[in-house]
């Protein structure tokens, strides 16, 4: 009996230890994750998140990678009927890409308000989404407008994808838009669902995300469409300057389908400047692939 008497506490002396530093280990972590998810810095008025984007390293366009960008068929089930549900054929019309892209553009904008603290519910697709809004009176936040949108275009025919507008590091406040392909014009465009924006350069040419990006850093002017609003009024930042925070680095799904942003399957691809590794936030679970060679992100259909 002494004997296992003994041996218990010898155990039980080893054991303890080891099992209370561990425990520590895990408060300590845990609580590191929530301090940096709860106090990141947000969006500062008065910060010149510029100088901080000329700052940035540039790209390295000599990365290799195997990223290639995919996007569901409209003729899927799900995007058929998503089209055929909102009359999104009507509503974006028989015109070009781009006359398409901005009727839905619209469309989007006006069919759910933007709450920006407000979080999406789940499954996070465009029909659940606007179910939600209508069924509730809630609005969704700048990722459900995007989602909305990109899944829209998608059921058109007009390949599209929504792209996180990300600050350097990380922040509780970053951007979601949709980038869409102009067949016509064998072009990306940058449209943000929840301001009805998109731009032009001096000479009217439609820009996608790169371009705005470059017209920042370098100072060049840009023109945004004349309905450019928030919920209905004015625009409730500087726009520009939000922008030059949120185009430090960028992230998108490898694969655009209906529904993907809620899919276990879903892989996100991170533009960073050369040197960053920085991932898209403390989500351990999220699936994402850092590149640093902006050909490879901004890949035409």
């Amino acid at each position: 009996m002494r004997l296992r008497v003994s041996l218990a506490t010898k155990l039980t002396k080893n054991w303890l230890p080891a099992s209370f530093s561990g425990i520590i280990i895990v408060i300590v972590i845990l609580a590191m994750f929530l301090r940096r998810f709860l106090f990141a810095p947000s969006y500062d008025p008065a910060f010149d998140y510029l100088a901080v984007l000329k700052a940035a390293p540039a790209y390295d366009d000599t990365e290799k990678s195997n990223v290639i960008f995919s996007y569901e068929s409209k003729d899927s089930p799900k995007l058929t009927q998503l089209r055929e549900m909102y009359g999104l054929a009507g509503i974006a019309g028989n015109g070009t890409d781009l006359e398409k892209a901005q009727n839905l553009l619209k469309w989007a904008h006006e069919s759910v308000k933007h709450e920006g603290n407000h979080p999406l519910p789940s499954p996070r697709d465009a029909i659940s989404l606007l179910e939600y809004a209508q069924t509730t009176g809630h609005g969704v936040n700048c990722r459900g407008v995007a989602i909305i949108l990109s899944e829209a275009l998608l059921s058109i025919g007009v390949k599209a994808r929504y792209v996180e507008l990300l600050p350097k590091g990380f922040s509780s406040d970053i951007h979601v838009v949709t980038l869409a392909y102009l067949s016509e014009l064998d072009q990306w465009l940058f449209l943000d669902p929840t301001y009805q924006a998109y731009f032009v350069n001096e000479a009217g040419h439609y820009l996608d995300i790169s371009a705005i990006r470059a017209a920042l850093l370098n100072g060049n002017p840009l023109e945004s469409n004349r309905e450019i609003n928030y919920n209905g009024g004015p625009v409730d930042v500087v726009y520009l300057h939000y922008l030059s925070k949120n185009m430090y680095r960028f992230a998108s799904p490898v694969y655009m389908g209906f529904g993907i942003d809620s899919s276990s399957a879903r892989t996100m691809i991170v533009l960073n400047p050369a040197g960053d590794k920085t991932g898209r936030g403390p989500n351990p679970f999220s699936k994402e692939q850092i590149t640093h060679n902006p050909t490879i992100f901004w890949e035409k259909p």
